[in-house]
């Protein structure tokens, strides 16, 4: 029996869900998109620059809010802590969690600090520095997503007895429909 209700682990489904649909939409249109350089030289070319960086700063800054502490200025907030410090596990849960939550964090520890000049404020020396900061190593980013999955589905097993959903991944193909309506519409720019 947990002290986390099922209302609260659907709700933790969801924004570690947003999170990993943010990612999907990023990763699709911008890292894993084999006609990115075509695109880049349309007349789109500034609009994907910046949704680019748009998408990237944002797909970080919900995969950094998952590891919120549980209580900031008498707050609570929906993050990994919380779920972790009030879930009133059992040892052998809360072992598993812990592990779990500890394996996210490494990887979290990547982007924290963008999160912390950047992406949560604009420090000053880094935006003079012109500082590049966060990001996962190669493929890091989508073991994260894995971990976090069965972080979730080991809470929603607790609570409801039952596994949770996969994460979304239908973000993918409607990028990729996007993709083919712009190269579609790209006027091509002759090489000579």
């Amino acid at each position: 029996m947990s002290a986390i209700s099922r209302g609260v682990a659907e709700k933790l489904f969801d924004v570690c869900n947003w999170a990993h649909e943010t990612w999907i939409l990023h990763r699709t249109l911008f890292d894993d998109n084999p006609d990115l350089q075509e695109l880049g030289q349309g007349h789109q070319v500034y609009f994907l620059n910046h949704l680019n960086h748009v998408l990237r700063e944002y797909s970080l800054l919900q995969m950094a809010k998952l590891h919120d502490p549980a209580v900031m200025s008498g707050r609570v907030n929906l993050s990994l802590a919380y779920i972790l410090d009030y879930g009133g596990w059992d040892v052998a849960t809360v072992g598993r969690l812990r592990t779990l939550k500890n394996r996210l964090d490494d990887l979290e520890s990547q982007i924290r600090p963008a999160r912390n000049r950047i992406l949560s404020h604009n420090d000053l020396v880094t935006l003079l520095d012109d500082q590049s900061l966060g990001g996962f190593t190669k493929d890091a980013d989508v073991e994260y997503f894995r971990i976090l999955h069965e972080f979730v589905n080991c809470v929603f097993e607790q609570v409801t007895g039952s596994i949770c959903a996969e994460f979304a991944t239908f973000t993918r193909s409607d990028a990729q429909g996007v993709i083919r309506a712009l190269l579609a519409k790209s006027p091509r720019v002759d090489p000579r």
